[in-house]
């Protein structure tokens, strides 16, 4: 049954879920399907400097004394290495920091930076896009060889653990290799990593998912026999992620996105201004419009059963690019939960040893 106007999403006072800290715009690759550059950035080339990181590490003291995540990205946020070195250190004698993540091209790991990461036992995501002869020719001078040879270097030490990989899929993907093909690439690495599709315009890129009603229920299948069996591919779809997290944790919510929601995430560029996710750092929002967006009260969200777990992009609606929310009036996202809970109950019918892996697994699976 749902209850309409219920919200269990409050963020504990003093505590803030996410920090994400964008140290510079600039980046030694170039990557053809880079969406930060086209979409986020106005400016080239700025770094945050000493006094802009001190800005905002007294800011988040008068608020905060507890940080579950703090995110360094860019750009490429290792070309700003002693700005990271400086506000981890910072950060971790001012606050609890729960885990500290960085997402990098791979290339400029060099001794000191891996001790440094292995000090302050960050997780770190890197992004390759599979074999050598697709990974080079969508990324330019971001070779394989040095991703791999990075890689290579963490796994003789006692990061190993805490590597996660990231491919960008694209159309160049699907036209030059098969997926289960794809699948044993990155397995062979015996690292967890993430298949997520491009975000683009770019024909020569963009993912042409003609039955799409098809594609998104083999999403869902496909999310869940992955729990199951603990796959190393990480990739979740959200209608299988929203529904397990209300049914685990006693998750519900009345927005869309919970980026907008006080406490839960703060994103800072590297002028130091403040931005509720990364989606908004190059573009002039109207709050009020799109808290009106991010608000499921309203007709048919207040009627839909999936009203208290539905997620979705408010930005990517906003600029009219979302294929969920766009039209309301013929969304299709309570199917696609339909759908979920349906695959969920027929898991349930073939073995009750499998649903308590499902909900066993997931608890450590992100």
């Amino acid at each position: 049954m749902r209850i309409h106007g219920i919200d269990y999403f409050k963020p504990e006072p003093g505590i803030l879920e996410k920090l994400e800290i964008l140290l510079t715009t600039d980046c030694n690759g170039k990557c053809i399907y880079c969406y930060q550059r086209d979409n986020f950035f106005n400016d080239n080339n700025s770094f945050m400097n000493k006094n802009v990181a001190d800005k905002i590490i007294n800011k988040l003291s008068g608020m905060y004394k507890r940080i579950k995540t703090v995110s360094f990205f860019g750009g490429e946020p290792l070309l700003n290495f002693n700005i990271m070195k400086y506000i981890t250190e910072e950060l971790d004698n001012d606050f609890i920091i729960d885990r500290f993540i960085i997402t990098s091209n791979g290339v400029l790991f060099s001794d000191e930076i891996i001790d440094f990461l292995i000090k302050y036992n960050f997780k770190i995501i890197i992004s390759i896009d599979g074999p050598e002869y697709i990974n080079d020719k969508l990324r330019g001078n971001i070779r394989y060889k040095d991703i791999v040879n990075t890689i290579q270097k963490i796994s003789e030490v006692n990061l190993y653990d805490n590597l996660e990989l990231n491919c960008t899929y694209t159309n160049i993907h699907k036209e030059n290799i098969e997926y289960d093909k794809l699948i044993s690439f990155f397995d062979s690495f015996n690292i967890t990593y993430h298949i997520s599709d491009v975000i683009t315009e770019d024909r020569r890129l963009k993912i042409d998912n003609q039955d799409y009603d098809r594609y998104i229920k083999k999403c869902i299948e496909n999310t869940y026999e992955r729990i199951i069996n603990n796959s190393l591919n990480r990739e979740m779809i959200s209608y299988v992620r929203d529904l397990i997290e209300s049914m685990v944790y006693g998750y519900a919510t009345n927005k869309f996105c919970n980026e907008f929601v006080e406490g839960n995430s703060e994103t800072y560029d590297t002028k130091g201004n403040r931005h509720h996710c990364i989606s908004l750092i190059k573009e002039d929002i109207d709050f009020e419009k799109i808290n009106k967006i991010n608000t499921k009260d309203r007709y048919p969200c207040n009627e839909c059963r999936a009203n208290n777990i539905c997620s979705d992009c408010i930005v990517r609606f906003f600029y009219g690019k979302s294929k969920q929310i766009s039209r309301l009036n013929d969304c299709k996202k309570k199917i696609y939960y339909e759908y979920s809970v349906n695959y969920l109950i027929k898991i349930y019918d073939r073995s009750i040893d499998e649903l308590e892996k499902l909900f066993n697994n997931y608890i450590n699976f992100w």
